[in-house]
């Protein structure tokens, strides 16, 4: 009994402190962006490791990049770096992942060549 007790307070010592993550959305993501410039397809890879993630992205425009954030419960912050050849640029964002864990509801904002960024989208994981 006392080891019962002895994990039970172990298991929620950890939850409680965050070090138990439960989502994962290492993965591909396919999805869309609609923004004040206009509107692009994009798929990313995430590779998650506990409460952060890092990955690629690339849009139907041609832009590609990569991506970096952190991830607590089903709120997701981030920022996107577009390496773009000639038209780098640094955007953050906020999101929302769906209680089934397959859709990211999502902001960003930002600038790169084309000026300045504001949009949202959404992105639905695949594998």
């Amino acid at each position: 009994m006392r080891k019962l007790a002895f994990g039970m307070v172990l298991i929620l010592s950890l939850l409680a402190s965050g070090v138990v993550y439960a989502v994962d959305i290492t993965g591909t993501w396919e999805g869309y962006i609609k923004s004040n410039l206009g509107f692009a397809e994009v798929t990313m890879e995430i590779e998650q490791d506990n409460g952060t993630f890092s990955g690629t992205w690339e849009s139907s425009e041609g832009g590609y990049g990569s991506l970096s954030g952190k991830i607590k419960g089903k709120s997701l912050k981030f920022s996107v770096y577009s390496e773009t050849e000639g038209c780098t640029g640094t955007f953050t964002g906020k999101g929302t992942l769906s209680n089934n864990g397959n859709i990211i509801s999502y902001s960003l904002s930002g600038s790169d060549c084309e000026g300045s960024w504001k949009g949202k989208g959404k992105m639905y994981f695949q594998e």
